[in-house]
């Protein structure tokens, strides 16, 4: 390594650094939000896989690709067998992103309404199926106890359990425990123990799988400080071993490509915190607004008892 030039040198460090910071975009993107949840809740130890798929190639062109044909194919295996779901980019792709076939994907053409990527469903990346389901059942909350408030505040409690036991929002499922409740003479204490069951069965639903883009944001800033260690002790030791007149250049260059390391990581893991802090945050906010309809119906039902206590 003594006779080794700066230039060599140099291009081994950024190779490697390259490759460190390619690692850690793929645990990124690919992980964190591109895992469905399907595969989260797996417990097998299947590997990841990355899909490269390139557009309006046929499979006997790839001579023209050399630089491909080199890196990926010569050092990999090639499938010489092939099946498609489809013959249509979309529907195939909308298989390939899925495992399933086009009349489970609802991806039949190219154009809507049944194709391209507006008839797609990808609520099964974790960041979006989690804004979507929480989405809905915020909608759904204020939906339903809009049209059960009313109800409530008339002291007809059999219509108001009629609603809430064919409703599939979280509020109406709790008032349901409540309501139920009512059936047997009780306090007040055990209306609320008996919605705070409701409660203890709903929220691990809203807050599920949100953890882990907090996990992955934290591993990949990991990974980007893990690889900027490796490169700065790639580079010293490269630095030790070349003329002291070209150690201050090969030092900065070093230093300055282990930073990119931690600088690439970050920039992908900040945004997977924004990500998880605006979840928790809707998150938060769904379950205190069932909270205070736990508190406003038991506050209801007290009083319509009190009404109705004189009048007998």
């Amino acid at each position: 390594m003594s006779g080794a030039s700066p230039s060599l040198i140099a291009r081994a460090i950024r190779r490697l650094t390259a490759t460190v910071f390619v690692a850690t975009l793929l645990v990124g993107i690919v992980t964190a939000i591109a895992v469905p949840a399907s595969a989260q809740d797996a417990s097998d130890d299947r590997p990841s896989v990355l899909l490269v798929v390139t557009d309006d190639q046929r499979w006997d062109t790839l001579w023209a690709m050399p630089g491909i044909q080199g890196s990926l194919a010569d050092r990999g295996v090639t499938f010489t067998q092939a099946f498609t779901t489809s013959s249509l980019c979309c529907p195939s792709r909308a298989s390939i992103l899925t495992g399933a076939y086009p009349h489970t994907t609802g991806v039949y053409r190219q154009t809507p309404p049944y194709g391209g990527f507006v008839s797609f469903d990808d609520s099964r990346t974790i960041a979006i199926e989690r804004f979507v389901f929480l989405s809905r059942a915020r909608s759904e909350n204020s939906k339903t106890w809009s049209e059960l408030l009313p109800v409530l505040q008339r002291g007809q409690f059999k219509e108001a359990q009629n609603m809430t036991s064919r409703s599939d929002a979280a509020v109406g499922k709790i008032v349901n425990y409540g309501l139920s409740r009512m059936q047997s003479p009780g306090r007040r204490e055990d209306f609320d123990a008996a919605m705070e069951e409701g409660m203890m069965e709903i929220v691990p639903r809203l807050e599920k799988r949100t953890h882990y883009i907090a996990t992955f944001a934290n591993v990949i800033t990991l990974v980007g400080l893990l690889g900027t260690i490796i490169g700065l002790i790639k580079g010293f030791t490269a630095v030790a071993q070349v003329n002291p007149a070209e150690k201050a250049e090969m030092l900065s260059a070093s230093i300055s490509i282990a930073m990119n390391n931690t600088a690439f990581a970050l920039m992908v893991a900040i945004p997977f915190l924004l990500i998880h802090a605006f979840l928790q945050a809707r998150t938060s906010e769904i379950v205190d607004g069932l909270e205070a309809a736990k508190i406003s119906f038991l506050n209801l039902v007290q009083r319509v008892k009190a009404e109705a206590t004189p009048a007998r």
